[in-house]
């Protein structure tokens, strides 16, 4: 029903229109790159004959418009590194896909622009290039760089060591598990998912002690059954599935009971929580179709685990 909601919506150009759903301003690189990765996530794409091949395409299409030819930016404006780093990760998912020629190009510039962008003092990203960094902008722009390396693109090893250092300056608790936004002392759920995702996309162990500072706190904020975080429910749901255990279990449990209860009819998500409020309807939707897809986008990088 999501996927369906997502196909009405699409605009003639290709992208979505997201302030046309309630977003405060225009996210519609970021959002269109998001309605990718849940095309993706349902096996659609591009260059082979499918159910939803040309929404795909069209998609795509607008998305390589948008980006600048002098440096390869894909923001809506200047200072929207969410929406450039997410835009990013739809490019390489696709050429990984596919490795259609035509992404690779435009993929590879646009990594290019993030490695740039990256903070040279404190290792990660904010909403501009060489800025101060926050853990929530460093969460999208770490993806980006390991869905380029896992598409075959050359990433140096030194953007990772930097923005690893970046989380273990915002890694607080006992153990290094429990982050921050911008501080180590200040303590953010979402961060805390965020944080745990990274590590493990560098197959940090679940029996790690951070690794499982970070789950206990997951498992203190069960997602909420009324007006969830939609942002905290994705990053959570990326994690603890990663995580495996009894943890990810009744995460997930509630996760199948709650996010299809609070569907609208029409198969769209209310904008809900923070980031997911301020990008509308498009966004709220997406976040939970990510979240649902969670099963068909991802194996287990630690295999199944009851335990732990």
């Amino acid at each position: 029903a999501a996927i369906e909601w997502l196909v009405k919506k699409q605009e003639e150009a290709g992208h979505w229109d997201t302030r046309k759903h309630g977003a405060k301003q225009n996210f519609d690189s970021g959002g269109t790159g998001l309605v990718l990765l849940c095309f993706f996530g349902w096996g659609e794409r591009h260059d082979q004959a499918c159910q939803y091949q040309d929404n795909v395409r069209r998609a795509l299409d607008w998305l390589l418009k948008q980006q600048r030819k002098e440096d390869g930016y894909l923001g809506e404006a200047p200072g929207m590194m969410y929406s450039h780093a997410i835009a990013t990760i739809a490019l390489c998912e696709g050429y990984g896909l596919t490795k259609d020629k035509r992404l690779r190009g435009p993929a590879e510039r646009a990594i290019a622009y993030s490695l740039a962008a990256q903070s040279k003092s404190r290792g990660g990203w904010r909403y501009s290039p060489g800025e101060d960094s926050d853990t929530s902008v460093t969460g999208w722009q770490y993806m980006a760089l390991h869905s380029a390396r896992m598409a075959g693109l050359e990433v140096p090893q030194e953007a990772f060591d930097r923005a690893r250092g970046f989380l273990d300056k915002m890694g607080g608790g006992k153990h290094g598990g429990l982050y921050g936004y911008q501080q180590r002392g200040k303590l953010s759920r979402a961060m805390v998912a965020t944080g745990m995702f990274c590590r493990q996309l560098d197959l940090v162990p679940p029996s790690q002690p951070m690794m499982q500072e970070s789950a206990r706190l997951l498992k203190l904020h069960k997602m909420k059954s009324e007006r969830p975080d939609l942002y905290y429910v994705y990053y959570a749901t990326l994690a603890l599935y990663q995580h495996q255990g009894p943890i990810w279990q009744a995460w997930n449990e509630r996760l199948k009971e709650i996010l299809p209860q609070l569907q609208s009819g029409d198969g769209s998500w209310d904008p809900s929580g923070s980031m997911a409020g301020d990008g509308g309807r498009v966004i709220s939707t997406t976040l939970s179709t990510l979240s649902l897809e969670v099963y068909y986008r991802l194996l287990p990088m630690y295999g199944f685990r009851n335990a732990g």
